[in-house]
């Protein structure tokens, strides 16, 4: 393969999974945090509407609705295997082979093991509703 992964996803405008393969052998919270950060700097933004809170609202960073990954905050990272095999079947030959090298790739890492630990979970594969340093935080 010519270009790296993270590369070809990111010309594809697949910048959360462009994020999410920059650093395979991190662990999952760091590649997920990676992917976030990539959609985020990238992220095209409705128009402003008026609104005090600006951008916001259900899609203001889960922009991905045709991607191959995505984030949402109640189940953590989701992958739709149905849109990484349509784009496979309309590629042209030569991007064929890296797409289904992604796939493979992304199979593996979803049925290899859970994100998080089962303790760790609230309704899905990740977790929410956490604050981290509570003590601090309450203090």
């Amino acid at each position: 393969m010519d270009k790296e992964l993270k590369d070809f996803l990111f010309e594809k405008k697949e910048f959360f999974a462009s994020g999410f393969f920059e650093n395979e052998s991190a662990s999952p919270i760091l590649r997920i945090a990676r992917g976030i950060k990539r959609q985020l700097e990238n992220v095209e933004l409705e128009k402003y509407n008026g609104t005090y809170l600006y951008p916001s609202g259900k899609n203001f960073i889960y922009k991905t609705y045709n991607n191959i990954l995505n984030y949402n905050y109640s189940y953590s990272i989701g992958y739709s295997k149905q849109n990484l095999e349509n784009i496979i079947n309309i590629s042209k030959s030569e991007e064929k082979e890296i797409w289904k090298e992604i796939k493979r790739k992304l199979d593996y890492y979803f049925s290899s093991q859970p994100l998080f630990e089962p303790k760790y979970t609230i309704g899905g594969k990740g977790y929410t509703h956490s604050i981290p340093n509570y003590e601090k935080v309450l203090k």
